[in-house]
């Protein structure tokens, strides 16, 4: 039986054949959470957590607090400020290094939001911004476009020249899904189960698009002619030799929420691996 509910907000629908449609899907999730929407919003937690400490509201000048230049601060204590600079991308970035940093020997990491054609109006907010002038590092982080690529060398340089240490991350690996759903939840609902995750695994690398490789070895020479460090974010998840990207962390848990932003425990999988790759020593300078 279904209940029809007619209101100011549209139709919506409630019943036994929704209960019945949610429980179907818990049961085939297990552990899992099924809404990929929720998963998305979980990871704001961490950014919303420091802009509260900040004493920001939920909005500025109709900007979300979580976006604004000053809404961020470093803790006092830290051994050395790092401003992840990028848009969601870089959002999922701070995510694997801030849950990681306890491995990081006293870094501190904040994110100020930077949109994907790095706007000169946007570079400035940035270079004027109090978590700018704490930083000591400056680590770029983004989902690469081409006319945001052909901008970043000159933001380096600036950045260099206002005293900054630089670190350039490459792209992502970013995935086309043969369905709507990302490909865990596609294959996961065509097949009732993932008995073997290596399964998965390897038909995301079959379905990986090129560009962000492609991204990559650009932003490796850009780093390279500006004398700055370069870190591999693509191997985090893919291993070629495998041929396998891996969409799971190892307690199973969904890495991805859609087909190139990562969960909340798939950041913190990709930023263990980070530190085992050696990543905070680099951020570090040491």
């Amino acid at each position: 039986m279904f209940v029809v509910i007619l209101g100011f907000f549209g139709i919506v629908q409630t019943g036994v054949g929704l209960d019945q449609r949610t429980a179907k899907l818990d049961a085939l999730y297990g552990d899992n959470e099924p809404d990929n929407e929720k998963l998305a919003s979980q990871t704001w937690t961490y950014i919303e957590d420091i802009v509260e400490a900040a004493g920001a509201g939920s909005m500025l000048d109709n900007i979300p607090a979580r976006d604004a230049p000053d809404a961020q601060i470093f803790p006092d204590d830290a051994r050395l400020k790092v401003l992840v600079v990028g848009d969601s991308h870089g959002k999922d970035m701070f995510n694997a290094l801030h849950q990681n940093r306890e491995a990081s020997d006293g870094l501190a990491f904040v994110r100020f939001v930077m949109y994907v054609r790095w706007p000169g109006n946007q570079l400035k907010a940035l270079r004027a911004s109090p978590s700018y002038a704490a930083a000591d590092v400056i680590l770029i982080a983004q989902h690469y476009t081409p006319e945001g690529l052909a901008r970043i060398p000159a933001a380096i340089e600036a950045f260099k020249a206002d005293g900054k240490r630089v670190i350039v991350t490459g792209h992502r690996a970013v995935f086309r899904s043969p369905s709507e759903l990302p490909i865990f939840d596609w294959y996961l609902r065509r097949n009732g189960e993932i008995a073997d995750q290596d399964v998965v695994d390897r038909l995301a690398y079959k379905y990986e698009a090129p560009g962000a490789r492609k991204d990559s070895v650009r932003l490796a020479e850009i780093a390279k002619a500006a004398g700055v460090p370069y870190l591999d974010v693509r191997s985090l998840a893919c291993d070629d030799a495998a041929k396998m990207c891996e969409l799971t962390t190892p307690e199973g848990k969904k890495a991805m929420y859609d087909d190139h932003h990562w969960t909340l425990a798939g950041a913190a999988f990709y930023g263990r691996r980070a530190a085992e790759a050696g990543w905070f020593d680099v951020i570090a300078g040491d």
